[in-house]
């Protein structure tokens, strides 16, 4: 499957723009692509929001996007991170303001599971 969003988390701690995640069959990431602008992929399912690593959304920090990078690459180690060859689970955040970080009516739904 792919997935795709606005935003998602990178490795690095900071946000990439369009990504087109896919994972295999066990939720394992085969392939991410970036691009500068969002295009239509076959097969791809697009979310509204940011895609992050499965992790417990109640201790993310809010009110910038620094802020909210900097507390999610707090509580993201390098066995859940969004890169190929892992399998972190994947989750979506949406009902926000993406330019403020703002956290208003935040929602939040898995897209994959990290666990079989």
């Amino acid at each position: 499957m792919k997935f795709s969003s606005h935003l998602y988390f990178r490795t690095d701690g900071t946000l990439g723009h369009y990504p087109v995640i896919s994972v295999d069959n066990n939720g394992v990431i085969i392939a991410i692509d970036e691009s500068d602008r969002k295009a239509e992929t076959a097969h791809t399912r697009f979310f509204t929001g940011v895609i992050i690593p499965e992790v417990d959304i109640t201790k993310i920090s809010w009110g910038s996007r620094d802020v909210f990078c900097a507390s999610l690459r707090q509580l993201v180690d390098a066995e859940h991170e969004i890169a190929i060859g892992k399998r972190p689970g994947l989750l979506l955040l949406n009902g926000f303001d993406l330019n403020e970080f703002c956290i208003d009516n935040i929602h939040n739904r898995l897209i994959v599971n990290k666990l079989v």
